[in-house]
């Protein structure tokens, strides 16, 4: 009987003698099962399930800044601004949030479409910030294993604070994926 020699590296060995892939006895059970892009999908559409329809809703007026966001999406909206001003630098605080790229263009491009509204700047919010969620369970995956992955992107989901400012309309929910974004980028 032949024995296959396979070389990779400075390493060889027979197929008899392979070492064995030691993260799949690390993995969760149920992530042997589902793929990345499945846990992924499944993280990021239970985070905006939770942002929209967490515990302690929000009222049907502006809160927590979101006047300060909404006072400045209008003026872009009317035209009283040029868009390009949304990237210019400012103080990087909640009342500035209506000048961030990141939360002005796609509300403004939602706006466009269904009309403006605190409901649709709201959304805009959800959906970016959702984003954090699994982005934080990939950079956590990648840094350490997936049980930790799961550990970390739980806490996150379950953040009260999270939740809170995920679905208002400033940059503070923005930010947390803006950050583990920036981090993934920078491995």
């Amino acid at each position: 009987m032949a024995t296959h020699t396979q070389q990779v590296g400075s390493m060889a060995w027979t197929a008899a003698e392979r070492p064995s892939d030691q993260s799949s006895t690390r993995m969760m059970p149920w992530q042997r099962a589902l793929p990345t892009r499945a846990i992924v999908v499944m993280l990021y559409i239970l985070a905006v399930g939770l942002s929209l329809a967490g515990p302690g809703g929000l009222p049907d007026y502006t809160y927590n800044w979101e006047h300060y966001t909404a006072d400045d999406l209008y003026r872009f909206y009317d035209g009283d601004r040029p868009l390009r001003e949304s990237f210019s630098l400012t103080d990087g605080l909640m009342t500035d949030s209506g000048e961030s790229p990141f939360l002005t263009i796609p509300t403004l491009a939602l706006w466009q479409l269904i009309g403006p509204g605190l409901w649709s700047m709201r959304l805009v919010a959800v959906v970016i910030s959702a984003l954090a969620v699994p982005m934080l369970w990939l950079l956590a995956r990648r840094l350490f294993d997936p049980w930790v992955a799961t550990g970390a992107a739980g806490l996150l989901l379950l953040s009260p604070a999270f939740l809170l400012y995920a679905r208002t309309a400033t940059i503070v929910g923005l930010s947390v994926g803006i950050g583990i974004a920036t981090a993934f980028a920078l491995l």
